[in-house]
């Protein structure tokens, strides 16, 4: 069984993760913040994975606008899944 938590989009959160010993992390998207920002982040999400080992089991999308959550969507890489509540 792998283990994880919900963390934080940044480097650091993936840094985290890894030092609690956990093998996954869940990203929150709520309808207040910038789909940019987590568009541009994606290569960096890419490379942190492999770089902490740590991998993204899902993003939940929280009150999103249709048109984010399309975008969002397109985000789910295997293994991770996208939620949308």
């Amino acid at each position: 069984m792998k283990l994880g938590i919900i963390g934080d989009w940044s480097e650091e959160g993936f840094k985290y993760v890894k030092s609690k010993g956990l093998d996954c992390v869940e990203f929150c998207y709520n309808h207040d913040q910038p789909t940019d920002k987590l568009l541009a982040l994606v290569p960096s999400h890419i490379e942190w994975q492999a770089k902490y080992g740590v991998k993204i089991l899902s993003i939940i999308l929280i009150k999103c606008l249709l048109s984010e959550k399309r975008i969002l969507e397109s985000l789910s890489l295997p293994p991770c899944s996208t939620k949308i509540v």
